[in-house]
């Protein structure tokens, strides 16, 4: 099966396997029982791959790092949990990181809805208009030889612009869609554009403000769980979805081996 498993099972899973930790059971034994009642085939296919690796010999950091259903912060935190012994609380705090992830995602793209919505309803409105409404009352008016009030000869000017000129608008429409996506993969493309959703009104604030949010959670969870400061920005850094925000992250890591503190290296400015 391709599939990859919901977040929301895995943290599920997790749960799971910390209240049979803690209520005295192994380990094989509570990743057997999550076998036995999966949330899903998918999730039972990964577990039961995972049992393997650790009849095999291997820890539970290393199995679970052989998916990518599991987060970075996640495994580096359960591989805490087994140096220190304490892999029943530990599970569950990353259960409750995924759990803040994936709420924020969430609220973010709730937040961003309603003015992607309200944007592209407005220009089907518009466009219906064009299309539907201002051709027959054109004629109409002309039959009736009446002038057209000033606020519809604009509609129809616009009209009559697409008109001649929308092929080749088009083309430029697709074009810039194309190079949009080859930046997007582009590592240098990425960053930049990355930026730049983040300088946008209104949108750039939904995102940073998720992102901090995001970034707040995370960190608390991973100091919580025995994680030393700069290693829980280095995992931070390679998990986050906006590349620019990641390069913060990372420069902040820098200047904090340098001898800085964390709310000094994140207030200075950063150019990339």
């Amino acid at each position: 099966d391709w599939r990859s498993p919901r977040s929301i099972h895995i943290e599920l899973t997790l749960r799971q396997i910390a209240v049979m930790l803690r209520s005295g059971l192994t380990l094989l034994a509570a990743i057997e029982t999550v076998i036995e009642q999966p949330p899903s085939r998918v999730v039972r296919r990964v577990y039961e791959e995972v049992r393997r690796s650790l009849e095999n010999g291997a820890s539970l950091t290393e199995a679970l790092a052989e998916h990518k259903c599991f987060p970075v912060g996640v495994i580096s935190m359960i591989g805490l949990g087994e140096e220190s012994g304490n892999l029943d609380t530990v599970m569950e705090r990353s259960a409750d990181a995924m759990e803040s992830k994936r709420q924020n995602i969430t609220a973010t793209i709730t937040a961003l809805f309603y003015p992607t919505f309200t944007f592209l309803f407005a220009i089907g409105i518009c466009v219906y208009m064009v299309l539907a409404v201002i051709p027959p009352m054109k004629r109409a008016l002309e039959a009736l030889g009446r002038p057209m009030p000033a606020m519809t000869q604009s509609l129809l000017d616009v009209a009559d612009f697409f008109a001649k000129w929308g092929v080749l608008m088009g083309s430029i429409t697709v074009i810039l869609v194309v190079v949009f996506f080859v930046l997007m993969l582009w590592p240098p493309g990425r960053l930049a554009m990355d930026k730049m959703f983040l300088r946008l009104p209104l949108i750039g604030t939904i995102l940073r403000t998720g992102s901090t949010a995001l970034f707040a959670r995370s960190m608390g969870t991973l100091l919580g769980s025995g994680i030393a400061l700069v290693e829980g920005l280095r995992i931070l850094g390679t998990i986050h979805g906006n590349r620019y925000f990641s390069a913060v992250v990372d420069s902040s890591r820098r200047r904090i081996l340098e001898g800085g503190s964390l709310a000094e290296s994140l207030s200075r400015p950063h150019a990339y």
